[in-house]
């Protein structure tokens, strides 16, 4: 009895292979041998992917569909064990934006209130004396000129203070000495003009009873009126 080839069917005498194709020879009355065998099915591993999302935690890319989110963050399988266990020890997260609260953000304003406040009497003290000299000279004119300018130099001082601070280190130094960080709602850095339009929007959450800057205590992400009007977030660095 000849054994028969399980790829091109030829049946020849005993031997363990064919000598036609080379595959394996089956016995065809062995019922083992003709049994069609089951596939075997190996779990996908996680493979980078050059165009998919990016993990939080080791880098890598991946496709969606093999990563967990996490509010506006993606993980992979193979970060995710250790990312819950973080998540649960309540470890600061790479990746995960921790937003900052009301009175965080009120001692930071108070800190940069402090400066451009000690800054701006320096100045105005040196107008004064300045002003005192010019009214020697009885113009009323030069003396209103000079008080005009006094009264705007607190607003460009203060506009300068902000716009350049946040627009080169995306922190003033009262944000900074809480350690936090204004960045955009896409985590991006703050660039000049946003920093600028940003301290200008501060004006109708001051002009709103303050209810502008009280917004951030509600608010999901906590984000104070001049936050949304310029789609800005505050988080800790």
């Amino acid at each position: 009895m000849g054994v028969k080839c399980v790829k091109c069917g030829l049946i020849q005498m005993a031997k363990d292979t064919c000598k036609s194709c080379g595959s394996p020879l089956v016995n065809p009355l062995d019922p083992a041998a003709t049994q069609p065998t089951a596939a075997k099915f190996v779990a996908k591993p996680d493979v980078p992917s050059a165009d998919g999302t990016q993990c939080c935690s080791c880098g890598q890319q991946f496709s969606e569909d093999d990563m967990i989110r996490y509010e506006d963050s993606w993980v992979c399988a193979r970060c995710k064990p250790l990312f819950v266990q973080k998540l649960k020890e309540g470890v600061s997260l790479p990746g995960v934006m921790e937003y900052a609260g009301f009175w965080i953000r009120f001692g930071a304003k108070f800190i940069d209130g402090l400066i451009v406040g000690v800054v701006s009497l320096i100045i105005t003290m040196a107008g004064t004396m300045f002003l005192v000299r010019a009214a020697a000279t009885s113009d009323p004119h030069m003396l209103m000129g000079i008080q005009l300018v006094m009264s705007l130099f607190q607003y460009v001082l203060a506009a300068i203070y902000a716009t350049w601070f946040i627009g080169k280190h995306g922190a003033t130094p009262g944000k900074m000495a809480c350690h936090l960080k204004v960045i955009t709602a896409d985590g991006g850095k703050i660039s000049y003009g946003r920093a600028c339009g940003r301290h200008f929007s501060e004006y109708l959450s001051a002009l709103t009873l303050c209810i502008g800057y009280l917004m951030s205590a509600f608010d999901e992400k906590k984000r104070a009126l001049h936050d949304r009007v310029c789609n800005t977030l505050v988080v800790r660095a």
